[in-house]
This record gives C-alpha cells, sequence and structure tokens, in this order.
C-alpha cells in the first residue's frame, strides 16, 4: 500500500507506532414488548487499533490508524423473529440507542475495509480509521484524507456536529469515526482561526458531501465562532461561544437549517450547557437543548424516524423537541472515579439514567464499568396480529422509557 511505503521511508527517528486494546462485555434486559429481545441477552467485543504517525519530511506527516472489531451479534427482536417464521425480513429495525462506539463504519471515498465475517452470532471486520497526510505550510495547515471532524462546544448535545456524532448513549467515545475529507486550517494570530472543511459522506455530489466554514476569534477570554455549511445539500448557519461566568464555565451552540427539500420546514438546534468545579474533584456539569425539528408528541416518533433523513444517518439521533442533562464526576481516589448524569426528554417526560465507575489499573491500563436505564412509560404490549390488523398500533409511549436497562464493562489498555 501507497502509505505504508511512506511511512517505512521515513527516518526510525520521526517514526511512532503504538496500539489500544479494548474488550467489552454488554448485558442487556429487555421487557416484553414485539420490538425488544426474546430474553435477557450478553454481547462481547474486543477491538484493537494500531496507530502509527509519520514524519515524511520536516513539514509533512502522515497518520495512520487501522481498527479490528470482533464481536457476537445484537440478536434480533421479537418481530424479526416472527417475521422471519413468516418468510418475510424486517429492514431498517428500530434502535434502543446503546453502542459501544467502536467497530463503527463510515461512508468511504475510497473502500479501506474488510468483513471477514458477518453473521446471526459473530461478526469480524477491519477499517483504516484514519489515513491522512497533514502539510504545515506558514500559518495554515492542510490536511488530506480519511480524518475525525468537529465542530461546536456542547458536550452531550451539539447542533454544529453534523459529521459522523456519538448519540448520549455510547459507550466509549474516544475515537470519531474519520471520513474522507480536505480540511485546511489558516491561523491569524494568537486569537483566530479559519477552518473550511470538504467531506465525502455518501457520494460526489451536493447531497453526499459536506462543505463547511468555521471561523472562530477570542476576545477576552471569551471565544466566539461563526459557521456556515452546505450539509448533503441542506444550508446550515450557525454560531457559537465559550466563556465563563465567574467560577461557572459557559457554552452554546445554535444552527438554523434551510432544507434542500423545499417541502421540508427551516428548523433550529440550539444547546447551552455549563460546567462548574465546587471542589477541586467534583466537576458538575448541565446542558439544555432543543430541536424544532423533532416530533411534537409521542405517537409522532416513528414516523419522524423512519421518515427524517438526518434522523436516518445519525447526524440527529433524539426524536423529540427538547431535552436536559445533569451530571456530576467525582474523583473518589487517585486511582478511582464515579459518574453519573440523567437526560430528560421534558416532551414525554422520560429520562436515561447512566452511572459509570473508573479505575486505573496501571499507567497504560482502565476497568471502567456501568450502566444505561431507562425511566418513562413503556410501548403498549401488542402482538404481530395486533400489528397486521393495524399498523397504527406500533407506537412509543416515551422516548428513554423505550430504552431497555443496560449494563457494561470495559477493559482497555494503551501500548
Amino acid at each position: 500500500m501507497i502509505w505504508l511505503a511512506l511511512i517505512l521511508g521515513a527516518e526510525a527517528q520521526d517514526l511512532q507506532v503504538n496500539g489500544d486494546v479494548k474488550s467489552f462485555f454488554i448485558a442487556g434486559f429487555p421487557y416484553d414488548h414485539l420490538l425488544m429481545m426474546e430474553d435477557d441477552y450478553g454481547q462481547s467485543f474486543l477491538d484493537t487499533r494500531l496507530k502509527i504517525r509519520a514524519k515524511l519530511l520536516p513539514n509533512i506527516k502522515l497518520v495512520a490508524h487501522h481498527a479490528v472489531t470482533m464481536g457476537t451479534a445484537t440478536p434480533p427482536s421479537n418481530l424479526s423473529t416472527e417475521l422471519a417464521a413468516l418468510g418475510q425480513e424486517l429492514e431498517g429495525e428500530m434502535s434502543s440507542g446503546f453502542m459501544t462506539g467502536v467497530g463503527l463504519q463510515a461512508p468511504e471515498a475510497i473502500d479501506l475495509s474488510w468483513t471477514a465475517f458477518e453473521d446471526s452470532f459473530l461478526i469480524l471486520h477491519g477499517r483504516t480509521d484514519r489515513l491522512y497526510l497533514e502539510l504545515s505550510v506558514g500559518n495554515a495547515e492542510i490536511r488530506l484524507g480519511r480524518q475525525p471532524i468537529s465542530f461546536g462546544y456542547g458536550m452531550a448535545f451539539n447542533p454544529l456536529d453534523l459529521i459522523q456524532p456519538f448519540g448520549v448513549a455510547t459507550i466509549d467515545a474516544e475515537y470519531k469515526p474519520g471520513v474522507d475529507a480536505f480540511r485546511t486550517d489558516i491561523y491569524i494570530g494568537m486569537a483566530s482561526q479559519i477552518t473550511a472543511v470538504a467531506a465525502y459522506v455518501g457520494d460526489w455530489n451536493r447531497e453526499g458531501m459536506i462543505f463547511a466554514v468555521n471561523g472562530k476569534t477570542t476576545l477576552g477570554m471569551t471565544e466566539c465562532s461563526l459557521f456556515a455549511a452546505s450539509v448533503r445539500g441542506d444550508s446550515v448557519f450557525g454560531a457559537g461561544v465559550s466563556g465563563s461566568l465567574g467560577p461557572v464555565g459557559v457554552y452554546g451552540d445554535a444552527t438554523v437549517t434551510l432544507p434542500y427539500e423545499e417541502e421540508d420546514d427551516v428548523f433550529i438546534r440550539a444547546e447551552i450547557g455549563s460546567l462548574w468545579k465546587p471542589f477541586g474533584d467534583t466537576t458538575i456539569t448541565a446542558e439544555a437543548y432543543v430541536q424544532t425539528n423533532g416530533a411534537e408528541s409521542p405517537e409522532d416518533y416513528l414516523t419522524f424516524a423512519s421518515e427524517d433523513p438526518r434522523f436516518a444517518r445519525g447526524e440527529i439521533w433524539l426524536m423529540g423537541q427538547y431535552y436536559g442533562t445533569l451530571g456530576i464526576s467525582q474523583q473518589l481516589t487517585p486511582l478511582l472515579g464515579a459518574n453519573v448524569a440523567t437526560t430528560a426528554n421534558f416532551l414525554d417526560p422520560s429520562a436515561m439514567i447512566s452511572a459509570g465507575l473508573s479505575y486505573s489499573i496501571a499507567d497504560n491500563s482502565e476497568l471502567y464499568v456501568g450502566g444505561f436505564y431507562g425511566l418513562g412509560q413503556r410501548p403498549d404490549e401488542l402482538t404481530i396480529t395486533d400489528l397486521f390488523l393495524d399498523p397504527n398500533a406500533l407506537a412509543i409511549s416515551s422516548e428513554f422509557g423505550f430504552y431497555p436497562t443496560m449494563f457494561f464493562a470495559q477493559l482497555r489498555a494503551y501500548i
């Protein structure tokens, strides 16, 4: 491969090779419903990532990551099983929202992925998740190739994060999936920066590309940004701010989207958040979020999820309109930390509670255990006969009430 030849041509002292190894165990406890699995279930994953960074010339670097993921498949829902018995196949099955965060895929302009096998029990696939050249020229940095791209200041909710965003129920969000893109960062003085991006997200046309420009500057202790983009044909304009009010950090982002399809309504997404450290080992975060294109009532959730293309591709991962989150993390000992957070949908109302404990086993190893628990009205029980008689019988009563209970354990080591 060309990138491997370039790396091998680098001087030894300019070559860094390391990697990650992560293992997961997930235990799911579904409730009785046609959309849930029949029984409690367990899944396990092993994820490895080889990371290479090479300086080819004084002003040119090459970064490459190759990830290999092996794991057990998610069991089918009761609906899938019953349809299969009738000789039918369910496409686009409703997700509970949980994901490990490893082994995630993204559209590729050049196919650098492989699958050894993927069946109803076991999967094994690999992906070159980072592969880009970085060129430094004066006050500019240019990146060409597969790379992660993010904008905005939000942590739980981020309306400016429009390229492969993580959902709130992601276990491991350390590595955002890379996309094939051209990126330029121009630094103006010590306080300003302009970033321009052209990213492939499915096709070589307006609906399969993202073009974005983001400019930010620091005024005193406050950073401000302006954002403009064409996102799969949608025109998106936004702004963000990050600063502090006394001891409390505050931040916010907002976007206005003019949909590519003329019959769709213009919509707004906005988030405001704060971060406070009342004590040296305690951090409290809070965010509020609104998306005006979400469903106006729980009865419309499934319609929104099935018909909105932004939800289908993961650009938006919530179905309602008004949300909030409150979290606290505490360092209990030098080696042991704890966190708990509540994310609420104010329309239902419903909430998801997440909690975790992290333990530092060694300088390069960590054990993390935690879980998610959904609070809210469960969907009404129904049979597949009910569904055939009335397709509208399948409905979600509350967003986070739809979530089953899940626990996980993760062991990660950095080599």
